[in-house]
């Protein structure tokens, strides 16, 4: 019962801020490692509390965002937020494809520092961390793109 509340409160609006998914992936790792539960048990309760409170953030959105705009918070900052508004509707897909990118960069560059420290010379690694790390990357790339 713990990993879908972790799942949903990290991905929660607000709440998510504080609670790290760091902590799902501890305690998983734990359940796992201690054969308490499987990965084809966890995974779907990881993926319900993270739809579920996505789901909420969604609805949250919708009901309270028009009324935003009426706030006197909103109001006294509207220039700021029509500009924002502006970017987003101009340049939104690209922040997506920027998110992704920065994303799976990050796992290609932890798998080249892991085989450094394993003692892998640099040309290596760096022919590893692709050929490994990088094979997944695509994939998960020509998924996302195909979502997008």
């Amino acid at each position: 019962m713990v990993i879908p509340v972790l799942a949903f409160l990290e991905a929660c609006p607000g709440i998510g801020i504080f609670v790290s998914g760091v902590i799902l992936l501890t305690v998983t790792t734990i359940l796992y490692t201690e054969q308490l539960a499987t990965l084809s048990q966890m995974l779907p309760l990881a993926f319900a509390g993270a739809c579920l409170s996505d789901h909420l953030g969604f609805y949250i959105g919708r009901w309270f965002g028009p009324k935003f705009h009426h706030t006197a918070f909103a109001k006294k900052r509207a220039a700021m937020f029509q500009k924002g508004e502006g970017f987003i509707l101009k340049y939104g897909i690209f922040a997506i494809i920027f998110g992704l990118i920065v994303d799976d960069s990050i796992h290609i560059i932890t798998s080249y520092r892991f085989n450094i420290l394993r003692g892998i010379n640099k040309k290596e690694a760096i022919d590893k961390s692709l050929r490994i790390t990088g094979k997944a990357v695509k994939q998960i790339l020509k998924q996302e793109a195909f979502l997008i």
